[in-house]
């Protein structure tokens, strides 16, 4: 997914580009680690409860947590603890857009410990180690 489209994808939800914080897989497919096929949107609660006001349903992620999914987008106002407004999250900006850094994804990924999250630390790995060659 392209800048243009992520910022394309907060005005239809009326979503300020300054608040959220792409959390996951998002900022693997902005630095060409691998292609990511949704966006997930750490939010404000006032904003959360703002859009699912606007009839979309509030779901249940598995950590307990709610989340609205609108079409390739998952937005939460809680992401493993963590709010928008947490301090700690580190975060890298491109153009204008918040992503996890992607050190705090492999962070992530490694306490998930999924598969799909051991395949993305290899590729995580491999690009940290030819950033840092160059």
């Amino acid at each position: 997914m392209t800048i243009a489209e992520i910022k394309n994808k907060l005005t239809s939800l009326d979503i300020v580009s300054t608040e959220p914080i792409i959390v996951g897989s998002g900022i693997l497919d902005m630095l060409g680690i691998r292609p990511s096929n949704d966006i997930d949107l750490l939010i404000s609660k006032e904003t959360f409860y703002k859009i699912a006001g606007h009839g979309h349903e509030i779901l249940q992620r598995p950590d307990g947590s709610e989340k609205i999914e609108v079409d390739d987008t998952e937005l939460m106002h809680d992401w493993y603890g963590k709010k928008v407004s947490d301090a700690a999250i580190k975060t890298t900006v491109i153009d204008g857009i918040k992503f996890m850094s992607i050190e705090e994804v492999c962070r992530w990924k490694a306490l998930l410990d999924r598969g799909k999250d051991q395949a993305d630390i290899l590729l995580i790995d491999k690009y940290l180690e030819n950033c840092s060659k160059t």
